[in-house]
């Protein structure tokens, strides 16, 4: 395992951590178009502004997300099945609903 993934593992176990200690009411703000990053290709997947760089999304879609400093951005739509499924697995697995589908 290299260091990049061994380092996003660590933020991602910290982020489930944290929040399994946050307020008993969660708010779920799902990921808006309007919000979305500059960076993002034109097509049905994005990441939108709430998003913390936790770099789940590249972990789960690699062929699909790309991290640019502060977030995490869609550089490539998917083209086939397999590819969609990565960004699906990716979309549900964000911990912050930074991801959305709009197809």
């Amino acid at each position: 395992m290299n260091k990049r993934k061994i380092l996003t593992n660590i933020k991602i176990t910290i982020i489930i951590y944290l929040g399994s200690y946050s307020h008993k009411e969660r708010v779920v703000v799902l990921a808006n178009v309007e919000n979305r990053v500059s960076e993002n290709v034109e097509g049905e997947y994005y990441v939108d502004d709430q998003c913390i760089a936790c770099g789940v999304c590249v972990g789960e879609a690699p062929d699909n997300f790309e991290m640019s400093g502060d977030y995490a951005y869609v550089f490539k739509q998917p083209e086939n099945e397999n590819e969609r499924e990565a960004c699906e697995s990716a979309l549900n697995a964000c911990p912050v609903d930074a991801i959305g589908n709009d197809g």
